[in-house]
């Protein structure tokens, strides 16, 4: 993948979804399982590779999330993720909308990094681009929606690393 020049002034924000976890009575504590692990090292790799490394990266504070989150940090040679409470799959769309316009707000051209769950993502997807709901509904598991904005929000891409 060719690196990507971002005009200057824009903010970038990429949705990921934590990498497949291992089965587990407790929801709130499920690691991520190898394959999990290998897929979040293959979104790094992608994403390092197209010049697409975040600022800031922030996490829901399940375990599946945080080692996702922690494993990009890693790889991409980024800052440790802040976790966030209101990331969860169950929480508002609203509240983490407002959260992400917020740091665009103090940060315009930030590159932002968000780590979440199902139905969370492709509910904030549709807040930040209502017309790409079909395209961000179903993203797999490390799979990662790009936005950017200068004034309006834009899907620039779907990023789903060893899947066709």
């Amino acid at each position: 993948m060719k690196s990507r020049n971002v005009p200057q002034g824009t903010g970038v924000l990429y949705l990921v979804r934590h990498g497949a976890a291992m089965e587990g009575p407790d929801d709130d504590v499920r690691p991520l399982s190898g394959y999990g692990q290998r897929e979040a090292r293959e979104l790094a790799v992608f994403l390092k590779g197209g010049g697409l490394v975040p600022d800031t990266l922030w996490t829901s504070r399940k375990k599946r999330a945080v080692d996702t989150a922690r494993i990009l940090s890693e790889e991409l040679g980024c800052p440790a993720a802040e976790q966030k409470a209101w990331l969860f799959p169950e929480s508002s769309p609203q509240t983490a909308f407002g959260n992400i316009e917020e740091y665009f707000v103090e940060y315009p051209a930030g590159k932002l990094l968000v780590v979440s769950h199902l139905p969370l993502l492709p509910q904030l997807a549709s807040l930040l681009t209502p017309s790409n709901w079909a395209t961000c509904s179903m993203i797999p598991t490390a799979g990662c929606l790009h936005f950017e904005k200068t004034t309006v929000w834009s899907l620039e891409q779907v990023i789903a690393p060893g899947r066709s």
